[in-house]
């Protein structure tokens, strides 16, 4: 309960970047006993989630430029070679679904954008079958997490030119053609990389 608690409060942003974690605070604030607490901020230091400082406490783990550039290097790798390689699996049902929503980008809101990019993206990676590579995958994913959170508010234009990029992705899975969605999602992918960039550091 305790791990599901803060990792969800650090996913959501809750708990912003930076911030510091106090296991007396957290206890009192969940009515939950200081063990488990201890041992959910060690399972979210596995997870790099936050950083245990010495002498100084739990600190949620920071988003700087390195971090987007892992983030974006491992789903550059990952997510074409997913759809190369795992491409027939994914469900077109649920793609044409998506699908529908991603044409209405300039028309529905943010939150609908932001759910229907991750079902997109969920869906996708759903269909690998590599129980190690779906763990890498999923780590990652919730420091995207994070980025989204920090950056879409800002970027309304770069959801919409986002959303015609999914629909490349999209299409190309439709057709069957694996390797020009790879190659569209490459695209995709380099393009969200420049974005967050740009939102997150750009003085």
């Amino acid at each position: 309960k305790a791990y599901t608690i803060i990792k969800s409060r650090i996913l959501s942003g809750y708990y912003e970047p930076n911030t510091m974690l106090n296991e007396v605070a957290l206890s009192d604030e969940l009515g939950i006993s200081r063990t488990p607490i201890r041992e959910a901020l060690n399972d979210l230091e596995h997870e790099m989630l936050v950083n245990v400082l010495p002498k100084k406490g739990t600190q949620v783990s920071e988003i700087d430029f390195d971090v987007v550039r892992d983030i974006f290097q491992v789903r550059l790798l990952i997510e074409p070679y997913i759809l190369r390689k795992f491409g027939p699996y994914i469900d077109k049902q649920q793609l044409i679904l998506i699908k529908g929503i991603q044409q209405k980008a300039e028309v529905t809101g943010i939150e609908e954008q932001f759910e229907s990019d991750n079902d997109l993206h969920q869906l996708i990676i759903s269909s690998n079958p590599n129980r190690y590579l779906d763990e890498s995958i999923r780590k990652v994913y919730d420091q995207n997490q994070r980025l989204r959170l920090l950056t879409g508010q800002k970027s309304t234009k770069r959801l919409i030119a986002s959303a015609a990029e999914h629909l490349a992705v999209i299409d190309a899975i439709l057709v069957e053609d694996y390797d020009e969605a790879a190659q569209a999602m490459e695209v995709h992918l380099a393009n969200s990389w420049r974005a967050t960039l740009d939102v997150l550091f750009q003085k």
